[in-house]
């Protein structure tokens, strides 16, 4: 699966190719983990992210999600920082 920039047809909401349900990932609750499916940005976020290894396929756990703070995850034994804006531009699938 490829990093995408850009918009795609598919609504928050909907369900994924595992009928997971497809949001972004400002709106997936503590505790819950979540593969990303695209992310729609700049070249530059799309970048900064891969470096940090968010990439398609990736699975994150969603460690905090307060309103008006980044979104912490955790992923491959790092914790990250997420800004609200850039949590919004990554599309996940909820996974089990």
């Amino acid at each position: 699966m490829a990093v995408v920039a850009g918009a795609d047809a598919r609504k928050p909401g909907a369900r994924g190719g595992d009928g997971g349900i497809m949001a972004t990932l400002d709106r997936v609750s503590p505790g819950m983990r979540a593969r990303i499916q695209r992310v729609d940005g700049s070249v530059r976020l799309l970048t900064r992210l891969a470096s940090v290894g968010l990439v398609p396929g990736s699975i994150v756990r969603v460690e905090r999600n307060d309103a008006k703070r980044p979104v912490l995850v955790y992923e491959r034994d790092t914790m990250l920082a997420i800004n609200r804006e850039e949590s919004r531009r990554i599309h996940v699938e909820e996974v089990a």
